[in-house]
């Protein structure tokens, strides 16, 4: 892992550095986005999101505090491996008290050792330290502090000390590389109509298939998915409930979480 943070870092200095030193990010962004020898869309949006990472905020990319999954210190091992499948997730912060004492982390891993020492042992023995950020820091400097400390979670505090939320490591190499998916069954990029005339619709469906389930244009911009049309209109990822108005469309947000929209509702707007 320290081998590719090491060099994501020494390719950003590079690409900067070939950009012509001293441009803005807003100039480095255009240099990229007129490129022409920048042909794949994968590629250009890399490139972006490489360039806007320094300028990133911790709070822009942490699991707000709603969303976070913790155990106490109290609990036990059964306990601590239900919530682990119960939330997806391989690591999970261990608070004392509530969540505004967080005092480590557990890590699936760590239930492995322990199931190999035959299942003996309290929580606290097993707990790893997190680091402590402001939401106002910059990833670029938590990402280096990660890699120094060796540390993958780390706690996002708010101006009045308590947990604002929750920060991997896998998110920050999420904001360079983009999401890295297991394949999906095929139905989940297709829509459904409704009784009422309504489609609902994958966030990951493509933007042209939807124009033509739905027979009409829909604008064009830096990106292919409906999730992509939507968030790039909102100007930031809508919670679910919230409504948008797009071509004279409404998309209502049926599911979605801290990093992207997962279904929608689509239906001409009133």
């Amino acid at each position: 892992m320290s081998g590719w943070l090491s060099w994501l870092s020494q390719w950003r200095e590079r690409l900067i550095h070939w950009l012509r030193p001293g441009k803005t990010v807003e100039e480095l962004l255009e240099i990229i986005r007129r490129a022409e020898a920048i042909r794949s869309d994968e590629q250009r949006n890399m490139l972006e999101r490489m360039i806007e990472f320094h300028e990133t905020r911790v709070r822009e990319v942490m699991v707000p505090r709603s969303e976070i999954h913790a155990v106490s210190i109290d609990a036990d091992f059964s306990e601590v491996e239900r919530t682990m499948l119960d939330a997806g997730v391989n690591r999970l912060p261990v608070m004392e008290g509530d969540i505004d004492h967080i005092v480590g982390a557990i890590h699936a891993t760590d239930l492995v050792a322990w199931h190999a020492r035959g299942g003996t042992g309290p929580l606290k023995d097993y707990v790893r330290r997190c680091l402590s950020v402001s939401e106002l820091e910059k990833v670029s400097g938590l990402l280096t502090e990660m890699k120094r400390e060796s540390v993958h979670i780390a706690v996002v505090h708010d101006e009045y000390g308590g947990t604002a939320g929750l920060v991997t490591l896998s998110d920050l190499l999420t904001e360079i590389v983009g999401e890295i998916e297991e394949p999906r069954n095929p139905s989940e990029f297709t829509c459904i109509e409704q009784d009422d005339g309504s489609l609902i619709v994958s966030g990951r469906m493509l933007v042209e298939d939807l124009a033509e389930a739905l027979d009409t244009t829909l604008p064009e911009g830096d990106y292919d998915t409906v999730a992509g049309l939507v968030t790039t209109h909102a100007g930031r990822i809508p919670r679910r409930g919230e409504c948008i108005d797009i071509a004279g469309l409404n998309f209502v947000i049926l599911e979605s979480d801290a990093r992207r929209i997962l279904k929608v509702r689509v239906s001409p707007a009133s």
